[in-house]
């Protein structure tokens, strides 16, 4: 009888048991190299890894500085990126936050905000002063099938998860297998040779805890830090509706591709301009429209305060209205609970990477005695 597999293993478990039919090493001795190839992987990899405590009441200034212990704080990961204390990270686990410290090898320190990235959800911030390694950024686009290892803060323990990339989503996102917990937004994505492929920005599926992750493409981030450093916030524009696909909606007569107008958030640069729900966009500038994501691109490149021609189709007639963009804010969360904080960066990391491997060991020596009895 197969033993039973979790949603999470599944596609792992998949490439390895045809990795195993294939090569029949000696007992063991498969599994002793994994293990081994998988820890060299990680502890390379979290000497990159910080956890950041974003504390005190979320605010919508821009302070800084760390001066007596919050009651309240917000735990997630970061990223160092240079040799300077520069650490990347989710924007909305440190926007408006008036506290910032990041943890290292269980040792604090002061960390103010530089920027955010609006266009991205990142936010770049910086230590007191420069600790641990650099990540190395992988300049690599094409990452479907590619097998990684995320490492981010869970549940007050840095820990390790394997996964592959499954590929682009439409927003430009990186989409991968591995569990993402809240405190794990931040952290970094890895492939097998230590460098750096992508940002954990949120998990998929709504959950607490998602088995699917999206990730900032590392191969952005380059530009992406040195428009921060040069000019601080990468702002983004913002129409304020909320777009849906046209299909199923029966109002388009003229069968028009677009967005659908689903909702208008009142006083946004829509609703001033004269946009109505039940409107299609098929146009943004000379750029055509076609799906909510195209959109959302061409308003988050454009920059705040810009006067777009936005060609609509209402009632079955075309018409163009004159859109001015407002600013994209990120909303930090309204509660936020502590979390317990881990000790130790690395003795963290490995001690949940051990318990994994164990795990993995054990499910791996299971499927070897199953694929020997059916052959």
């Amino acid at each position: 009888m197969f033993f039973k597999l979790t949603a999470g293993n599944v596609i792992l478990f998949t490439i390895l048991a045809v990795f195993l039919w294939r090569v029949q090493p000696a007992h063991g001795q498969s599994l002793d190299s994994l293990e081994s190839y998988l820890r060299s992987v990680v502890d390379s990899a979290i000497q990159s890894i910080v956890t950041i405590e974003a504390g005190g009441l979320p605010t919508t200034g821009r302070q800084s500085g760390y001066r007596q212990k919050p009651a309240r704080y917000l735990i997630s990961t970061g990223v160092i990126v240079d040799s300077a204390g520069h650490i990347i990270t989710a924007a909305r686990a440190v926007a408006g936050f008036p506290h910032l410290v990041v943890w290292y090898n269980a040792k604090p320190l002061p960390a103010r905000l530089i920027g955010i990235d609006y266009r991205n959800g990142l936010a770049l911030l910086a230590a007191e002063q420069a600790f641990g390694t650099p990540a190395v950024i992988s300049e690599e686009q094409l990452l479907r099938g590619k097998l990684v290892v995320t490492i981010g803060n869970s549940y007050g323990l840095s820990a390790p998860g394997l996964g592959f990339c499954v590929g682009y989503r439409e927003n430009g996102t990186l989409q991968f297998t591995a569990p993402v917990s809240s405190g794990s937004v931040g952290g970094g994505l890895f492939g097998m040779d230590g460098r750096l492929v992508g940002v954990v920005i949120s998990g998929i599926g709504g959950s607490t805890e998602s088995q699917t992750g999206a990730a900032i493409p590392a191969y952005k981030l380059p530009e992406i830090i040195a428009d921060v450093l040069e000019y601080g916030d990468r702002r983004a524009g913002y129409l304020g509706i909320k777009p849906a696909n046209t299909e199923g909606y029966g109002s388009n007569a003229l069968d028009q591709a677009g967005v659908y107008v689903a909702e208008i958030v009142d006083k946004s640069p829509a609703h001033l301009s004269g946009l109505k729900v039940g409107d299609i966009i098929i146009g943004f500038n000379s750029q055509p429209i076609m799906t909510p994501n195209e959109l959302m691109r061409q308003v988050l490149k454009s920059l705040p305060g810009t006067t777009v021609n936005m060609k609509i189709v209402r009632n079955d007639v075309f018409k163009t209205l004159r859109v001015t963009l407002g600013t994209a804010t990120i909303n930090p969360p309204a509660v936020f609970q502590a979390q317990q904080r881990y000790p130790s960066n690395r003795e963290a990391v490995i001690d949940s990477l051990e318990s994994r491997m164990i795990r993995l060991r054990e499910e791996l020596q299971q499927l070897e005695r199953e694929l020997h009895r059916i052959k």
